[in-house]
């Protein structure tokens, strides 16, 4: 009887053989089964925009436009009733239906978005404080913490972890403030060269709303730097009078692998509220958390 099983036996092993392969092409199958939709987005005097954010609303799918406005987009096939959304600071929000853009698109062979400059009104800041204070606040976790607070994950591809945000909820008890720097530490990290889009947001039922700021603010990190990064702001003329998000955007990056790498801050348990978005124009989600993450700030006593 134990002979009679040995041919049973011998043809399962070839079939396994033999089929196995065909296991590993699951992730290239779902790979190949999003849309990728390639483009380029300009202001309307015909200049390219650098890191214009590009994304589904709502949706854990977008990127950011490289330094040349050009841009890599895949799309899930559970995208396809959604809204593709295109923003930057100084200009016109555009939103287009995604179905309509993949038809574009296959027509097309690009997608070319103009997106128009948008008059900003410059509201006056009346300095009336006659004493002023300063004050650290956020998370002073440092260099070796065992807590990520990562701008991607594995596996995926460059394209669609820029645009991702780690952010930090600073209470501001509605008194005038004027922001003077912001200090974070790296944990990780496997880049040459990154760069960073600092946000400042508006808070709304407990999270980030609006980006205050009324130009963009763009940070180089070289060298796989790791450790802490102070900004001075103080040129950029911040001031707020309420609770506020502060957030750090990943727009770049040097080398530019297929697959993503490691890129976090320090981060640990508890002790502050912290804000991810994981695509340029998804949700945000919260959590408690501790991070490397901290402001200094001068107030009206």
């Amino acid at each position: 009887m134990g002979t009679g099983k040995r041919p049973c036996l011998l043809l399962f092993l070839i079939a396994f053989l033999v089929f196995r392969p065909s296991w590993g092409a699951v992730l290239p199958y779902q790979e190949t089964s999003k849309t990728t939709i390639t483009g380029t987005v300009k202001d309307d005097k015909n200049n390219r925009l650098p890191y214009v954010s590009v994304g589904i609303v709502d949706e854990e799918t977008g990127t950011v436009t490289n330094s040349d406005g050009a841009f890599i987009l895949l799309i899930k096939p559970e995208n396809k009733q959604g809204v593709l959304r295109f923003s930057f600071i100084g200009h016109e929000t555009v939103e287009l239906k995604v179905a309509d853009v993949i038809s574009r698109f296959s027509e097309q062979k690009t997608l070319a978005i103009i997106l128009k400059a948008k008059p900003e009104e410059i509201k006056e800041v009346n300095v009336d404080a006659k004493r002023w204070i300063t004050s650290v606040k956020g998370g002073k976790v440092g260099p070796g913490a065992k807590f990520h607070q990562a701008f991607m994950r594995t596996p995926g591809t460059l394209e669609e972890h820029l645009g991702r945000e780690v952010a930090l909820l600073i209470n501001n008890r509605k008194k005038q403030a004027f922001l003077k720097k912001l200090d974070f530490c790296i944990n990780a990290n496997y880049y040459t060269n990154v760069k960073f889009r600092i946000n400042i947001y508006s808070v709304a039922n407990g999270r980030p709303h609006e980006n205050i700021l009324k130009e963009n603010i763009y940070l180089e990190i070289p060298d796989r730097k790791t450790g802490w990064v102070e900004v001075d702001l103080e040129p950029y003329n911040i001031y707020l009078e309420d609770d506020f998000v502060v957030s750090l955007e990943w727009i770049d990056c040097e080398p530019k692998p297929k697959n993503v790498r490691y890129l976090t801050l320090s981060g640990g348990i508890g002790g502050h509220t912290v804000f991810q978005k994981k695509a340029s124009q998804a949700k945000w989600e919260k959590f408690p958390g501790a991070i490397g993450m901290y402001v200094t700030l001068q107030h009206e006593k």
